[in-house]
């Protein structure tokens, strides 16, 4: 099997790695002033009326967060809370904000929030401006009183009260940042806990520990068909 081109440039130094690292650079520079912008007030960030908790990433690609979301949805719902859930809605075609059933085409809201929307038992909102997909979330679902944002951390115009990262084994990859390495912001940037998928902590602090366990693979186009795990030996 051929080797994508993160796995061959962004988890180890290699030629063409080293080549981009001063384009990495220039992307550095614009995150920091995209960032100082939102912090200064140039650009507006908007605060909701509920408590907002963003999972994300600094590296690019999938580290867990979705199954994460879900678990923090069920420890909420455990303890009280109404929470609802906004996702970007990633390769749907979906243009303008919405809410997600549970029969709605994965080819329109995206795979992610349609499983969010079955899995979790909590309102689930898409939308590309996220602060837009809020308000129509609380517009519609006014007893909820916490929302989870999928995916959101560099989603900087929302306000978030608290900040998760989540990172597996392949952790910072080679250290830049895009396009020479995974890093969409410097590894040094601060969130309020990391979550670490199936690895070690390491440095993080604070920092906990997540463990994805299945037997069964299903297929989130038609829920009924599934296989077991062992199928994809």
């Amino acid at each position: 099997m051929r080797a994508s081109f993160p796995e061959k440039h962004w988890y180890r130094l290699s030629a063409l790695s080293l080549a981009l690292w001063p384009a990495s650079l220039l992307y550095r520079l614009l995150v920091a002033l995209r960032r100082f912008a939102y912090r200064s007030g140039v650009l507006q960030i908007v605060r909701l009326p509920v408590a907002v908790i963003v999972v994300g990433n600094i590296v690019a690609g999938g580290t867990g967060k979705t199954p994460l979301v879900l678990g923090l949805a069920a420890m909420l719902k455990k303890n009280g809370w109404k929470p609802g859930i906004l996702s970007r809605g990633y390769r749907g075609s979906a243009a303008a904000p919405m809410e997600v059933a549970a029969a709605d085409p994965a080819q329109v809201v995206g795979d992610e929030p349609l499983l969010l929307a079955r899995a979790s038992g909590c309102p689930v909102w898409i939308g590309r401006e996220r602060a837009r997909a809020a308000s129509g979330l609380l517009a519609a679902h006014p007893e909820c009183d916490v929302l989870i944002l999928d995916d959101g951390l560099q989603h900087y115009r929302l306000a978030r009260d608290i900040e998760i990262a989540v990172e597996d084994e392949r952790g910072a990859g080679n250290g830049f940042l895009l396009p020479a390495g995974p890093l969409r912001e410097p590894a040094s940037r601060r969130v309020d806990a990391w979550v670490v998928n199936s690895a070690p902590c390491g440095t993080h602090e604070p920092c906990f520990r997540m463990e994805l366990r299945g037997d069964t693979f299903r297929r989130v186009a038609a829920p009924r068909e599934s296989v077991p795990a062992a199928a994809f030996a």
